[in-house]
């Protein structure tokens, strides 16, 4: 099995490329994945980038059926992320969403019921 080597035209094309990926200025458009890979060298992924997104950390733009974000909403986004030095856990607090504040109080109430209903209602 021999591995088939990039050409020099493909090699040339994708060094170019990089080259203007790193050329971006903080509010020009880039892609999640170009974000992943160029901004955060590979070190979050696109899922990851997405999931910040439903977060409200890192603010997109839409344009057609595309998301965009810039260097810059991603600086805020790890701004987001900084641990306090000396913090004793870490800096990692629980991360609660509002679905999993419904889900217990609805949790509460079913229980509420059950003993209102245990107890005759009393």
């Amino acid at each position: 099995m021999s591995i088939e080597m990039p050409s020099d035209e493909s090699a040339l094309l994708t060094r170019e490329r990089l080259r203007r990926l790193q050329d971006i200025q903080d509010d020009d458009p880039i892609t999640l994945s170009e974000a992943s890979e160029i901004v955060l060298r590979g070190a979050v992924s696109v899922a990851t980038l997405r999931a910040e997104i439903r977060r409200g950390n890192l603010a997109v733009e839409r344009i057609g059926k595309n998301l965009f974000t810039t260097r810059a909403y991603i600086k805020q986004m790890r701004a987001r992320w900084l641990v306090p030095a000396g913090s004793q856990d870490g800096g990692i607090e629980p991360c609660v969403t509002e679905a999993d504040e419904l889900a217990a109080l609805k949790a509460a109430t079913r229980n509420l019921l059950k003993k209102r209903c245990s107890n005759g209602g009393k």
